[in-house]
């Protein structure tokens, strides 16, 4: 009788399990949005050391040149720790306001517009290969709950590689839910992630050519040996798969 009433309890666990599927999801990225981050204020973010422009941007979903447009900056987008950034995707008025907030990670009605209106000329002038071998195990989807990139399994230090031409512009662990993290600006266009990794063997400034290692493949949050990859077009995520084959 006892056995019998553990197992009515247990069924339905089992059964919500495998409707939600609780296995797939651990081999998911947390990724978190940067808006919900503490250290962001309303308006403003106090630039931490190790932050560069392109990962504050890419933490809040935003363009890169938006974001130092707004705060008058011009390449190479010097910034220091304790400065405080305008997060926003407006440039300042002529009298020194500064517009409203405009979060552009919130893509659900953005997406579609966004896959269609890709630049044939940016895209067509990179080449792109899979960033490492293995098993493909979360795809993208749209929508603000959706999966921004890919995840690929595979074995723990195998080679990651950059997936097209760029320069690195972030090497470091300061994206939340990203763990060590390299981000690859393959034109004024397109910048690519590369996360979880073991260990980086690129830094800032880097050229990096399509094919070539850049980092060793290591453990998400979870515990799950992979790597997680996103690439961005002004700011916005695009499924890797369009660009991938």
């Amino acid at each position: 009788m006892l056995i019998s009433l553990r197992l009515s309890y247990l069924i339905p666990v089992i059964v919500v399990c495998v409707l939600s599927g609780c296995t797939s999801d651990l081999a998911r990225a947390p990724v978190v949005n940067g808006w919900h981050q503490k250290s962001a204020a309303s308006e403003k973010y106090k630039v931490r050391a190790g932050d560069s422009l392109y990962s504050v941007a890419w933490a809040f979903g935003l363009d890169y040149r938006d974001l130092a447009l707004a705060n008058n900056l011009s390449e190479p987008y010097n910034i220091r720790s304790g400065q405080l950034l305008v997060m926003t995707t407006k440039p300042p008025s002529s009298d020194g306001s500064v517009s409203s907030v405009e979060s552009k990670y919130d893509v659900s009605a953005q997406q579609t517009s966004t896959i269609k209106s890709i630049d044939n000329t940016a895209y067509t002038a990179l080449h792109w290969v899979w960033p490492t071998k293995g098993q493909l195990v979360s795809r993208f989807s749209a929508g603000d709950e959706g999966f921004k990139g890919i995840s690929i399994a595979g074995t723990l230090g195998q080679p990651v590689l950059a997936a097209a031409d760029g320069e690195v512009v972030y090497s470091g662990s300061g994206v939340r839910g990203y763990g060590d993290l390299i981000l690859i600006k393959n034109n004024d266009s397109y910048l690519s992630a590369y996360a979880f990794n073991q260990k980086r063997l690129v830094v800032v400034g880097q050229k990096v050519s399509a094919g070539q290692e850049i980092a060793q493949m290591g453990h998400n949050n979870a515990g799950k040996t992979l790597l997680y990859f996103e690439i961005r077009k002004g700011g916005l995520p695009i499924n890797p798969l369009i660009l991938l084959g």
